[in-house]
């Protein structure tokens, strides 16, 4: 009987280590084995504490997917956000074809149909790869990510503003990592048989704008100066994405230290280059009005998923000072 061995890819940057943390904190019995891949394993020592076994990974070489993917019965699969992002998750897929793995869930992303923008266009080119070579997959494609707003906790910190670049009448669904998560979870527990072949798209409950977003923060953390939304241009976020590398959590003020070292290493060597470009384009496409609510999360959990609000209030240390 083979063994219900899960492999969460690219654990050694955000999305791929909070998969691996949320899903050894709150699902690890119900898999035999955790095993998360990184080409930094160094970043994951707090999840190999955990109980997840660690397999280095060369985005340069086939092979050593091919071996990180051995034993895999799931594979919850992101691409690397590095140079060469395509061309490394291709050999991520063809090393799966090779070690005959038979279950894959990407995570993906909504804005990805928009060929002009090319940073998050890869990901299409990264799902044809995966259906032309692959014959047992799911596509979870997810809207803007609530707990990307980790990255704004600095300059809200700073000068009790919230940070975006769109203007104040984008609306859009930002999704919470651990519903996406979850939707995976099910797929995984349902069997491939009722999913293969399906592109699911995530987004969360409600609809938000900048300044909505600015209100359910001034409710969450109860700041003693009022946090307002601040649009600013596409350059300057990137700008300000770049002055905060290695800084997230830095300010922070948890009273657990544990809570602040795992968000350093979540956010460790971060946002890349690449991370930055393409969550720049994601607000341009939002920016186009093709942000859609779907019920894709609901028909998959059995739930709405978290509001906005649910993320501000478990880490509000990351956007007040205390003083």
């Amino acid at each position: 009987m083979s063994s219900n061995n899960l492999v969460i890819t690219a654990a050694d940057y955000y999305v791929g280590f909070h998969s691996a943390l949320y899903i050894l904190e709150n699902h690890q019995r119900s898999f035999d084995k955790i095993i998360i891949t990184a080409t930094h394993p160094d970043r994951c020592e707090p999840l190999k504490d955990m109980g997840a076994e660690v397999r280095k990974v060369d985005s340069n070489k086939e092979d050593t997917y091919k071996e990180a993917f051995n034993e895999a019965k799931w594979i919850l699969f992101y691409p690397e956000p590095i140079d060469g992002r395509v061309q490394a998750a291709n050999r991520a897929i063809d090393a799966m074809k090779k070690a005959d793995v038979k279950h894959v869930v990407m995570m993906s992303l909504d804005a990805c149909e928009c060929h002009d923008l090319d940073y998050v266009a890869e990901f299409k080119e990264i799902e044809e790869k995966m259906c032309n070579t692959l014959r047992d997959w799911v596509i979870l494609r997810k809207t803007l990510l609530q707990n990307l707003y980790h990255l704004q906790g600095p300059y809200v910190m700073k000068h009790h503003r919230f940070n975006l670049p769109i203007s104040k009448d984008v609306e859009f669904y930002p999704v919470h990592l651990d519903n996406a998560l979850e939707a995976s979870l099910c797929i995984m527990q349902q069997g491939i048989e009722k999913h293969r072949g399906q592109k699911y798209t995530l987004t969360g409950p409600e609809k938000v704008d900048g300044p909505k977003i600015a209100e359910v923060l001034n409710e969450s953390v109860n700041s003693k100066k009022k946090i307002e939304f601040e649009e600013i241009s596409p350059e300057d976020f990137k700008k300000y994405l770049h002055s905060i590398k290695n800084r997230i959590g830095e300010h922070s003020t948890f009273s657990n230290d544990k809570h602040q070292e795992l968000l350093k290493h979540e956010f460790m060597d971060q946002p890349t280059d690449i991370q930055i470009h393409t969550l720049t384009q994601e607000y341009e496409w939002l920016k186009r009005g093709k942000a859609k609510w779907t019920g894709d999360l609901e028909k998959l959990t059995g739930s709405k998923g978290h509001k906005v609000h649910h993320f501000f209030t478990h880490h509000k240390e990351e956007f007040v000072s205390g003083r």
